[in-house]
């Protein structure tokens, strides 16, 4: 999710796809996101599920 707070473009091309999934009846995840705003950005999106450094760090086995 790198860069998403910033583009314009990625923020069309990602509510997009998202979209796409939902036609298709495909769940989606939002991978590596590290920041509140680019937790900010995906939820009116509605992301089924986000995860990544902002809410844990990779716990071990």
């Amino acid at each position: 999710m790198d860069g998403i707070e910033d583009h314009k473009e990625i923020q069309s091309t990602i509510a997009r796809l998202i979209t796409m999934c939902r036609e298709f009846g495909i769940s989606v995840v939002a991978e590596g996101v590290e920041l509140a705003g680019q937790v900010d950005l995906l939820k009116p999106y509605q992301c089924d599920y986000i995860q990544g450094y902002y809410f844990n760090h990779a716990l071990p086995k």
